[in-house]
């Protein structure tokens, strides 16, 4: 999605790849609370589906359901690994940043929250350490209906 708007936008020959890599546990540790990293990292649909404490806690403490669900923060196959690639990508683009690898004379970055739950937060703070480092950070969100 971000990069369809981004080329509408004709943005994308302004742009470069990065390489990245997953980030490690620890890495994703300093944004996350310890139960919730652990409860990612341990969560598939069939746990989900078969463990009724594992459930509850993620239904309770963090609004995690099923993929097709109404909820919006859906639990499916191979989840931590996505989470920690996509945070990975979201680590790369700071680092380069922060390094002056983005070429630009006056750094900026525009942040995309991901839509699911639990992602805010750590974005708010990933863009407060940016900023620290001088870089102007701009958070571009909608609103949904359902909150």
């Amino acid at each position: 999605m971000a990069h369809s708007l981004v080329d509408v936008y004709g943005m994308l020959g302004d742009m470069r790849h990065l390489r990245m890599r997953p980030a490690t546990e620890a890495e994703i540790r300093r944004f996350h609370l310890p139960e919730y990293v652990d409860l990612i990292r341990d969560l598939t649909p069939k746990s989900y589906a078969n463990d009724v404490v594992l459930r509850q806690k993620g239904e309770d403490d963090h609004g995690i359901g099923l993929l097709g669900g109404d909820n919006y923060c859906p639990t499916f196959d191979r989840l931590w690994k996505y989470c920690r690639g996509y945070a990975g990508g979201s680590l790369a683009a700071a680092r380069a940043l922060i390094d002056g690898a983005s070429g630009a004379r006056r750094r900026r970055i525009v942040m995309f929250p991901f839509p699911f739950c639990s992602h805010i937060a750590p974005m708010l703070q990933l863009a407060e350490l940016l900023r620290d480092r001088g870089l102007a950070v701009n958070v571009v969100h909608t609103t949904s209906p359902d909150y």
